[in-house]
């Protein structure tokens, strides 16, 4: 297994772990982005930026722990739709 295999593993055990937890202004952010790179939308950036708001902000409030946040960022704004996961 290579490291980047252990690290995509342990991305989808995390989500499927706390999927139910996140908080209704993640989830809608994360349903918008998605949408909106799988519909190319020219507002890609705006949808990138909500989904980072919200994050930070629930992170901020303690909605949500650090580790949380900087799975959900790595997941969804850093590598998004990259195969391999990779930092």
């Amino acid at each position: 297994m290579t490291t980047t295999d252990r690290g995509e593993r342990d991305i989808q055990d995390f989500e499927r772990m706390e999927a139910d937890d996140l908080p209704p202004d993640i989830e809608r952010a994360i349903k918008e982005f998605v949408d909106g790179v799988d519909s190319h939308s020219p507002l890609l950036d705006c949808l990138w930026g909500e989904l980072y708001g919200a994050i930070n902000a629930n992170q901020w409030s303690g909605a949500i722990t650090a580790e949380h946040a900087d799975r959900l960022r790595r997941r969804y704004l850093f590598n998004y739709g990259d195969k391999d996961g990779s930092d």
